[in-house]
């Protein structure tokens, strides 16, 4: 009976990561068509609503994943990766628009 609910929950989970990703894509489009400052704003709340979305249910399918050993080491890994990604994020920005211009 716990095996189903556990395969329930990871299910969902899978079903939240998808939306999460597709919100993502959404907002790769609506930056591509931004003519204002509402598509702006658009484009902020989808990026909000995808990327909470993905950071928690990313967060709980690391709890479920790991053995009760190695979370600190591994949620220590996750949060490392997290704050490379945002800075490496920041310099590709930075290099892309000195860039483009």
């Amino acid at each position: 009976s716990s095996g189903g609910a556990a395969g329930g929950a990871v299910g969902g989970a899978r079903v939240c990561f998808l939306v999460s990703i597709v919100l993502t894509l959404v907002s790769c489009g609506v930056a591509a068509v931004m003519k204002n400052a509402l598509d702006y704003w658009i484009l902020t709340v989808i990026k909000t609503i995808g990327g909470t979305g993905g950071y928690i249910f990313s967060r709980a399918l690391m709890g479920r994943i790991t053995s009760r050993e190695n979370t600190s080491k591994d949620f220590g890994f996750l949060a490392g990766a997290s704050r490379v990604t945002g800075v490496a994020a920041r310099l590709l920005y930075a290099g892309l628009s000195v860039g483009v211009g």
